[in-house]
């Protein structure tokens, strides 16, 4: 179970901070080319844009996993342990429904491309099947939680929602 933590934590956090070096590596060797030596690379705006969707769904995927999106928890902090192990359940479920629908579609987006990069000579597959890639890990992401809440509702007690946090001096 360790070992598939530290694979998604490469493939969620560490592609993605290598993926943008790559972006900012293109576009800066794409501009000198352009503006200091008057010839201009063409491949690294697609090098660019590949390498921004790949990081943009990966890193979406490790943000879900660490619950970073933004949430409105107005009401459910109002409501009992239970009921908000409920109340996260039921959201967690709905998640995972429009990601199986997301990733229908973009499976079908993937599939049926006919465009290729030009300059790098490869199809636009590529491209597209980064966003079923991020879609996949985030639905990994989302049957774990629901696993959580499963055991935190039926348990003896509510699993906690969030890490407490310590009282010490500062």
């Amino acid at each position: 179970m360790r070992s598939y933590k530290k694979i998604l934590m490469f493939l969620e956090e560490l592609v993605p901070a290598a993926l943008f070096a790559v972006i900012v590596a293109s576009v800066l060797l794409g501009v000198i080319t352009r503006y200091v030596f008057n010839a201009p690379l063409l491949w690294t705006g697609q090098l660019g844009l590949l390498s921004f969707v790949w990081m943009f769904s990966l890193s979406a995927a490790g943000a879900w996993r660490k619950s970073m999106h933004i949430g409105v928890d107005i009401i459910s902090s109002f409501l009992p342990m239970r009921a908000q192990t409920a109340q996260k359940l039921v959201i967690q479920l709905v998640a995972s429904v429009i990601l199986v629908i997301s990733i229908y579609f973009a499976v079908i987006l993937t599939d049926e491309t006919t465009k290729v990069l030009q300059t790098l000579n490869t199809h636009y597959v590529w491209v597209y099947s980064a966003i079923p890639v991020g879609f996949s890990l985030m639905l990994l992401h989302t049957v774990e939680e629901i696993l959580s809440h499963i055991r935190g509702l039926f348990g003896p007690k509510p699993a906690p929602l969030e890490k407490p946090v310590s009282k010490g001096s500062a």
